[in-house]
């Protein structure tokens, strides 16, 4: 019974979630990563609010672990627009929020780059982000393959209206 529950106890320790940091290195740039369950779930490369990329992913890792002592469930993180940009939380609790430079160095929106991290770290703990919901932007292309854009045109041979499809 006693090596049982010692079994038991290994295999816990042994497969609980945990979060780092580390000095990497991306098409020749130097980089800051975290990890979650030693896959990479998210990269700085930008300083902000005084702090290097490094100083952000040991501030991140140390949110993360925090969170995943407190619940190690999937479900809890989140990517959310606020009045300051876009972020990834665990249960309401900030872990990170996305710069422009954060977004400018990966191609692409704050708000893309806050659900990519968010999908990472769900991954990086088994389990399957759920689809990205549109928050009611008619300017979010989000999930769009393509759409329909009508045009006005008035000019000296009157006025035409058309259409145009945009990938």
């Amino acid at each position: 019974v006693c090596a049982l529950m010692l079994l038991a106890v290994a295999i816990s320790f042994v497969s609980a979630a945990s979060a780092s940091a580390r000095k990497a290195s991306v098409g020749g740039r130097e980089t800051r990563e975290v990890l979650v369950n030693d896959k990479t779930v998210i990269r700085f490369q930008a300083e902000v609010g005084g702090n290097s990329p490094f100083e952000r992913a040991e501030i991140v890792a140390d949110r993360l672990d925090s969170a995943l002592e407190r619940d190690s469930d999937w479900r809890q993180f989140s990517a959310q627009a606020t009045g300051k940009g876009n972020g990834v939380y665990a249960d309401n609790r900030l872990i990170t929020m996305v710069t422009r430079d954060d977004a400018r160095a990966a191609d692409m929106s704050t708000a893309n780059l806050a659900y990519n991290w968010r999908d990472n770290i769900i991954k990086a703990l088994g389990g399957d982000p759920p689809r990205r919901r549109n928050p009611g932007n008619s300017s979010d292309w989000e999930g769009a393959k393509q759409k329909w854009v009508p045009i006005l045109d008035v000019g000296n041979q009157g006025v035409r209206i058309g259409a145009a499809q945009v990938a």
